[in-house]
């Protein structure tokens, strides 16, 4: 008995130290370095699924706006870079929004723009597809293409459509919110949706105001989103009031996805006068219900409140207080994460002769936590510090990269909950960054990705790739079932699951449970109900007249340095 253990532990001590050296958890390394001739906007970095990371960016050239994307392998290498779509001038600000279908179909919808000559143009919103990020669809027209002597203006935000956000609904369906803007007087906010990404519904204009009520992302208020409901969506955004300087933050909803029509639009929350609300975000609760959050500032501690549409009453409640800051002002307030449950909101506040402060909060499913401070006052100037991104991993650690203006350097800042954050310059000595990318998979494998100007000239932009491998539990992949008949004497059967992690994992373990309730759902943690059978302890398990009468479960669990992993399956139904 004593060699079939110690068989066993040399097997798993083994599988621990097969992890790779290049995924050692802590270092933070560069892997990959590209240069561009065409200056680059727009970089973004998109987890698609657990294994595929996908870069898209825009590219000015002479001949117009190339969007293009490269796949970021697991290593951290780029991928050949394909062009995915183009516009045939560079007088606009480079435009495009993503989502990602729950089957892991990565979508983008920009905005294709041509000159059509004697001051004439040509505007549309088109969407393409791709599920491994190296071959894309053909482009689909999603709104109606608009010509005419459009002016196209970087600070507001308008060049006939501006694509404002891109999700997929409960259903599976595309809902696309973008602004038009046609004659520099009017911006109208509109929405449309399609149940293939093919046949795109008649948009339906939810607001028109004029310039002064501002409502575009590029000035700051960054309050235009969108999110799906358990029966189809909202949408959000506010507007400014030029007379008295006040906000509004309104909401529209589609109540039916598969009938998409959309309520008029309604003002749920107004500010005082001169005092301004920015940055608002949405997170899904699991309940159905969305939780909204924004900040309120008028020159002196600011302060982040949030408010809560109901599912079952369809209205928003009254703005609560979440924190206050201790500070003249807030910024870089749009910066967000989510993974899974947990929602992450990253700012800086900065007062008077002190350099910023880095802050965060984490929601677990809708409830907030304890504001942590990622990066305390040094002191070396006011508002230099220009937050880029910021992720949440599955143990709540926060990640957030930012580029200081002062020092001309970039950081990556991480905290685990409780924890003092640890802090990394990234090694690379910048002209100007122009933009820096996190993304996090389910393994614990971080990557950065930074778009910038080099010290050593040329005008060229370079695209640089960084890997750190975060220690991690084994995580769970796969559906966990029990097969068979619920019999005395029949055979039942485990699905086929597997665990991962960057720091390892232990064989599959597999133990079989009697119970006197069934379980429907996967249950969480062993129900009291339950007791363990314990010479069960294998892929698969014969009835016993003992079980009859009874409900049984399988649960499986892998191991590492970092702790185990337990799954459940959903319980057979009662045996006969």
């Amino acid at each position: 008995m004593t060699k079939k253990f110690l068989a066993i532990f040399a097997a798993i001590a083994m599988l621990l130290a097969l992890t790779p050296s290049a995924q050692a958890a802590g270092s933070l390394n560069q892997t990959d370095k590209a240069s561009f001739a065409n200056g680059l906007n727009n970089v973004t970095l998109v987890q698609v699924t657990p294994t595929l990371k996908v870069a898209l960016w825009a590219e000015n050239s002479n001949s117009g706006i190339l969007y293009t994307s490269a796949v970021v392998s697991a290593d951290g290498h780029l991928g050949d870079r394909i062009q995915f779509g183009s516009s045939g001038t560079t007088e606009f600000m480079p435009n495009f929004k993503f989502a990602v279908s729950p089957n892991g179909l990565l979508t983008v919808v920009y905005l294709y723009f041509r000159d059509l000559g004697n001051n004439s143009s040509a505007a549309t919103l088109r969407v393409v597809f791709t599920d491994d990020g190296a071959h894309w669809s053909a482009p689909i027209a999603a709104l109606p293409e608009v010509t005419g002597n459009f002016f196209c203006d970087p600070i507001m935000g308008s060049c006939a459509y501006e694509a404002k956000n891109l999700i997929y609904d409960s259903l599976g369906h595309l809902i696309l919110l973008a602004t038009s803007s046609t004659d520099m007087q009017h911006t109208t906010m509109m929405a449309t949706s399609s149940a293939d990404g093919v046949q795109w519904a008649n948009p339906t204009s939810l607001q028109t105001v004029d310039y002064g009520f501002d409502w575009s992302d590029e000035m700051g208020t960054q309050c235009v989103k969108l999110s799906a409901t358990q029966t189809g969506a909202i949408a959000t955004w506010c507007t400014y009031n030029p007379v008295d300087g006040s906000h509004s933050l309104w909401s529209a909803r589609m109540p039916d996805a598969t009938h998409p029509f959309w309520l008029s639009p309604v003002r749920d929350f107004t500010s005082a006068p001169s005092v301004t609300v920015q940055s608002t975000h949405l997170i899904v609760k699991s309940n159905g219900d969305i939780v909204q959050t924004f900040w309120q500032q008028n020159g002196g501690n600011p302060v982040l409140k949030s408010m809560t549409w109901s599912q079952a009453n369809k209205t928003w409640s009254t703005p609560t207080i979440l924190d206050t800051a201790a500070s003249e002002w807030t910024n870089g307030t749009g910066i967000s994460a989510s993974n899974g449950k947990l929602f992450a909101l990253a700012w800086t506040e900065y007062t008077n002769g002190t350099d910023d402060t880095v802050k965060s909060l984490v929601f677990n499913d809708g409830v907030p936590g304890v504001v942590s401070t990622m990066r305390s006052a040094a002191g070396d100037g006011s508002n230099n510090v220009q937050l880029y991104d910021v992720s949440v991993a599955a143990d709540s650690t926060v990640t957030v990269a930012f580029w200081n203006y002062n020092t001309h350097k970039t950081f990556m800042v991480e905290q685990v909950p409780g924890a003092v954050a640890n802090t990394t310059e990234v090694p690379l000595d910048l002209t100007w960054n122009y933009g820096t990318r996190i993304s996090e998979d389910s393994l614990g494998n971080l990557t950065l990705l930074g778009y910038w100007v080099p010290d050593t000239g040329g005008g060229n932009n370079d695209l640089v790739v960084y890997q750190k491998a975060r220690a991690t539990s084994p995580v769970f992949t796969g559906s966990l079932k029990v097969s068979g008949k619920a019999k005395a004497k029949a055979k039942l059967s485990a699905s086929a699951v597997s665990f991962a992690s960057v720091s390892g994992v232990s064989p599959t373990g597999y133990q079989w449970y009697s119970c006197t309730k069934i379980a429907k759902k996967a249950p969480i943690v062993l129900p009291k109900t339950c007791k363990a059978i314990k010479t069960a302890k294998k892929a698969s398990y014969t009835v016993g007249k003992t079980d009859v009468k009874k409900f049984i479960l399988v649960s499986v669990s892998s191991a590492n340095t970092l702790g185990m992993t337990t799954v459940f399956s959903p319980s057979t139904a009662g045996i006969k």
